[in-house]
């Protein structure tokens, strides 16, 4: 033990003469540097070689393409049933041949419902109360009026010519339950004395069915002073009727 005390000191004081020793060296005994001689051959100088001029392609403008919006076609909600009640022995006859047609013009809910129907009743000539009624054209006022009344009840409304064409042919917008009221040959007095004060009651229109090819300037004058109630027009069954007004 005591001999291990003894030989630490004396190597650390070994290795602290070593250090002294080494730091002591002459700089003359290190070995010369290599001395630096420049090299006489020519180094290559890589130059850029100028490649031939090629001009940007021109700047190309992008024009956006309008976006296509779809176009939804709603489906139509489904008709009801609907099923005539038509007197035996009728049979009902299909008259627009285009079937496309005919259901957009059924399914457009601008048009007339499904199950609307033109009821036309024609007057010849009303017999006030109290006159003799002699033949099958004529009714009497009560008869007129309970007709008419019955009518109303029912919720009908009078429409024109020109509405039942377009009803007939495109399935145009006319009442539910629509009448044509009309009054057969020259039967002014009649239309003045009974329909006039009905049409005004309750907002309705007629049709004249007037035999034209007889009517003197008189009764145009006349004519023309029914047409301006705006209540009646004309439609001619004919010129003339058998030779007979």
């Amino acid at each position: 033990m005591r001999q291990s005390k003894r030989v630490f000191p004396l190597l650390v004081i070994g290795w602290v003469i070593l250090f002294h020793l080494a730091a002591c060296t002459d700089i003359a005994d290190l070995p010369p540097d290599v001395p630096f001689t420049p090299s006489l051959t020519p180094k290559k100088v890589l130059s850029a070689t100028p490649s031939p001029f090629r001009p940007l392609p021109s700047a190309t403008t992008l024009v956006e393409s309008p976006t296509a919006t779809p176009q939804f076609t709603e489906t139509p909600p489904p008709l009801g049933i609907f099923t005539p009640r038509l007197n035996k022995g009728i049979v009902p006859v299909p008259y627009l041949q285009d079937t496309c047609q005919y259901l957009a013009d059924r399914w457009n809910p601008q048009n007339a419902q499904p199950g609307t129907i033109v009821v036309p009743i024609m007057f010849h000539g009303v017999r006030k109360e109290g006159g003799t009624v002699s033949d099958n054209i004529t009714v009497t006022e009560k008869y007129f009026k309970e007709t008419i009344q019955h009518a109303v009840d029912l919720g009908f409304q009078t429409i024109t010519t020109q509405q039942l064409v377009a009803f007939l042919q495109h399935n145009a917008y006319i009442p539910p339950r629509s009448l044509l009221l009309i009054i057969d040959d020259r039967r002014l007095g009649t239309v003045r004395n009974h329909f006039l004060p009905i049409l005004q009651q309750n907002n309705w229109t007629m049709v004249m069915a007037y035999i034209t090819g007889v009517a003197d300037q008189r009764e145009w004058q006349e004519i023309k002073s029914v047409l301006a109630s705006g209540r009646a027009e004309t439609q001619a069954p004919g010129f003339l009727q058998n030779g007979f007004n």
